[in-house]
Formats: C-alpha cells, structure tokens, sequence
C-alpha cells in the first residue's frame, strides 16, 4: 500500500525508479564539488583577514610613528631599538601606542638632521596564510614601515 501510493506520488512528480538512483549519485558529485572549492574559498578567507590584519597594523605603527616624532621635537635626540627592549623618551612614545602588536617585532629609528626629526617604525606582521605563502616562495611574514618627520621646535 505504502508503495503504491509512492510510486503514485512519484509517477505525479515526475520521477522514476532510476531517477531516485541518480539522486543518490549526485550527493557524492556535491561532495567533490565542495572539496575542490574549498581551498579557494579557504584561502580568500585567510587573504582577507590577513589584509585586514596588516591594516590594522600599519594603521597603528604609522600613528607610533607620528606621536614619536612629536616627542621627538619637543625633546631632540637619536634612538634605535625595538619595543622588547626600548630606551626611554622616543622609544616609550612609540611602545607605548604599538601595545597591540608583538613587542619583538616592533623597530623604530629615530634620526635628528638639520632640524628635522624623521622616525621610522618597522614591524614584521606574521601571515594567517603562511602555509600558501611559502608554498609559492614566500617567507610568511609581511614587513610593514611607517615614517614621520617632523621639524624641531625651539628650546
């Protein structure tokens, strides 16, 4: 009985016996779809947050930067190092503001010339998509520079 009234609603839908056969082939035809699309769906995933991660990045050196120059002109002087062990005044300007990103990764330079102090922030960004990146030849980090001048005002 059951049956029957399947092979009814079945014959009003327009199916068939081998139909139904067919159906069941096409989940596998889906699975290997997905399969070959994932890693191209995967990899725009990690692209976009490793752009927008290196965004953020540069956003924050470039503003270290600036707030260190303007330290810079107010008390001149010369400074390197990095923000895992940084020295007082400019490299305290520039620690101080780059608190979200990796500390050993954070270089700053700061050079007075003529008059002028210029302040240069390094930070090497670590990729999400290392893994893809060194597969093509690429080291997975993304070296980010951020540099602000700013003239020295009078004592």
């Amino acid at each position: 009985m059951i049956r029957s009234m399947f092979g009814k609603i079945a014959q009003a839908a327009g199916l068939r016996r081998g139909s139904r056969r067919r159906l069941n082939g096409e989940r596998g035809q889906a699975a290997v779809e997905f399969l070959l699309v994932l890693p191209v769906v995967m990899a725009l995933i990690l692209g976009i947050t490793d752009l927008s991660l290196a965004v953020f990045s540069y956003n924050t050196i470039a503003n270290a930067a600036q707030e260190a120059a303007r330290y810079a002109a107010l008390h001149p002087a010369a400074a390197t190092g990095t923000c895992a062990n940084p020295t007082a005044g400019i490299g305290d300007a520039v620690c101080r503001l780059t608190a979200g990103l990796r500390s050993d990764q954070v270089r700053y330079v700061a050079t007075l010339e003529q008059g002028v102090v210029r302040v240069v922030v390094t930070y090497r960004q670590p990729l999400f998509s290392a893994a893809f990146a060194q597969a093509v030849g690429h080291s997975g980090e993304l070296e980010l520079n951020a540099v602000a001048r700013t003239v020295v005002g009078p004592n």
